[in-house]
């Protein structure tokens, strides 16, 4: 029979239910747009108005446009010394370039890759708050906590790599808690566990081509991920099936990580000889800080207060850390939970992984290093609340109300002081921090008598000389290790061979026979000595090396020659 009048109440439930599914979709992109927009539009200011650039960014924008946009574009030319991730996603934008020169010529492609990947992790931290439940108040202040953070600021604006970074940390963290709380004897293992396992194998295994200590981050879930899986099963079944099981478990979650390292080590031993050109390479962190501790009387550090500055830049990034990490204890202990340990594993690991190469030398130790203390601690706070089912069987004061204190004092303290620490020059090391304290207060800190605003200029200056001289393809000889910001700025790319081009060492063995006019050629004393130039070359930047005659010297934002040029003589 067929009921006439009647409504079904399951399709007004689920009508409801798919409307708030729209609801929260719609913030979501607000959300997303909104920090976007934000994000680069301080980038932009930063960049066009103040002239305030971190290095970092820019150069990732050069590897891309080697790939598309170089004498001979290929992919490989993205380079090897540092992960591609970043770069991969500016090369569409660098195909705006007639439209908008300054995407290249200022690096503002980079700025459009982070704010999008800033903004998207800004997503993520509201999409763990929803998993747990989080009122509505308490979750919009977690969001603004994060979102609103100076550093967070100031990198998802510059177009470096921090990003990109923490978003898929995030998301990684996401997914292991919603594995965390799903999975266990009880219910079994269910294809739903399995999909949260892999997606966060797949984020840490994006991680890896992003930054390098991803490699400690996917160590730390593999850990976590064996930990947690051990200790739910040990009392339920035999010793061999839970060890299988945890075994299983990590080595889902650990896969997709150990295939980016070594399908990135194969590409690079297979284009360039070197399996681990970040660590192998002339170019590479560890021969930069070699260089730089040269320079500097033998350390980048100074081993006697290099842990007291490491402590001061990790609570100047979030002064509460030590009170949540011990307060995460105690919760966890209290509600016999393991949430906890996933966002302090992940994110706490690449804090530690930096804090040790600090202390080694075996880094530059910058302020920015430490900025994934802000995401550790806003989602371990996150986790204090109980999803929706397990809230409602918790009826202890400190469940109801530690959490939102929480996230209170943190939001409360974590702006302020990172927003000081950054304006003090012992603290916020950079050149965009030190930009800032002329934009405070340019009264103490003078704009025009600040190098950091006129860093680059010395190279739009070069690549202005080199694009009137009208020259043919491939007849300025370029190290791109240091003169990528030249490579940027010039309207003639094609103009240079760069260190990417394949006949690159070809060329720099006999440049009068192939075709070049002129050598640029980086002070050696101001670490551009590992250079392929110099170091061919070693006493070019003197007297030529027979090569050709000094045309100009181009005087960097420190008053010192930073650059010079020099003709080659004729093969004739």
């Amino acid at each position: 029979m067929t009921s006439i009048g009647l409504r079904d109440p399951g399709s007004r439930v689920g009508r409801a239910g798919a409307k708030a599914v729209r609801r929260l979709r719609v913030w979501a992109a607000v959300l997303y747009v909104c920090c976007a927009v934000l994000y680069g539009i301080v980038g932009y200011v930063l960049a066009s108005t103040y002239n305030l650039i971190d290095g970092d960014g820019p150069s990732r924008v050069a590897n891309a446009g080697y790939t598309i946009l170089s004498r001979d574009p290929h992919l490989g030319a993205i380079g090897f010394v540092w992960n591609p991730l970043p770069s991969l996603t500016e090369i569409p934008l660098l195909l705006f370039t007639p439209l908008w020169p300054e995407l290249k010529t200022l690096g503002l492609a980079g700025v459009v890759q982070s704010a999008l990947f800033m903004a998207a992790a800004v997503v993520v931290i509201r999409r763990i708050a929803l998993d747990r439940g989080v009122p509505t108040g308490w979750r919009w202040l977690a969001v603004a906590t994060f979102a609103l953070n100076p550093m967070i600021i100031e990198y998802g604006a510059t177009g470096l790599s921090e990003a990109a970074f923490i978003f898929f940390v995030a998301i990684a963290v996401r997914r292991l808690l919603l594995w965390t709380s799903r999975s266990g004897p009880a219910t079994g293992s269910t294809a739903r566990d399995v999909v949260d396992l892999a997606l966060a194998g797949f984020a840490l295994g994006a991680s890896y081509l992003v930054r390098y200590e991803a490699v400690a981050v996917v160590a730390a879930a593999v850990g976590t991920v064996f930990l947690v899986t051990w200790l739910r099963y040990r009392r339920h079944v035999d010793r061999r099936q839970a060890l299988g099981t945890a075994f299983h478990d990590g080595f889902i979650v650990g896969f997709p990580g150990a295939a980016a390292f070594v399908f990135w080590a194969i590409a690079g031993w297979v284009l360039t000889g070197e399996a681990l050109s970040q660590i192998t390479s002339q170019y590479g962190n560890g021969s930069q800080v070699s260089v730089a501790a040269d320079l500097q009387g033998g350390s980048v550090v100074d081993p006697d207060v290099a842990g007291e500055v490491v402590v001061s830049r990790i609570l100047g990034m979030q002064p509460l850390l030590i009170v949540v990490l011990a307060a995460a204890l105690v919760v966890a202990h209290r509600q016999r939970r393991l949430d906890a340990l996933v966002p302090i594993a992940l994110f706490g690991i690449a804090v530690v992984f930096q804090a040790a190469a600090q202390v080694t030398g075996a880094t530059f130790g910058w302020f920015r290093f430490y900025i994934f203390v802000v995401p550790l601690v806003v989602i371990t706070v996150l986790t204090w609340w109980l999803p929706g089912a397990e809230r409602r069987g918790s009826g202890s004061a400190m469940s109801r109300h530690l959490p939102g204190l929480a996230m209170f004092a943190v939001a409360v303290t974590s702006i302020p002081v990172t927003w000081m620490s950054m304006l003090n020059p012992a603290v916020g090391n950079q050149s965009v921090q030190y930009g800032l304290q002329s934009i405070v207060s340019p009264s103490t800190h003078p704009p025009d008598q600040q190098y950091y605003f006129q860093l680059f200029q010395d190279d739009r200056a070069i690549a202005e000389w080199l694009d009137r001289q009208n020259l043919p393809e491939g007849s300025v000889l370029s190290d791109t290790f240091q003169s990528w910001g030249i490579w940027l700025a010039s309207e003639r790319p094609d103009q240079f061979v760069i260190t990417s081009d394949l006949d690159f060492f070809t060329v720099l063995n006999d440049p009068g026979d192939n075709g070049i006019r002129y050598i640029l050629v980086s002070d050696p004393g101001a670490n551009g000595a590992i250079d392929a130039i110099n170091t061919r070359y070693p006493s070019i930047w003197e007297d030529g090396a027979g090569l050709g005659s000094r045309v100009i010297s181009v005087v960097g934002p420190e008053a010192s020659a930073r650059w010079r040029v020099f003709s080659v003589y004729s093969a004739e």
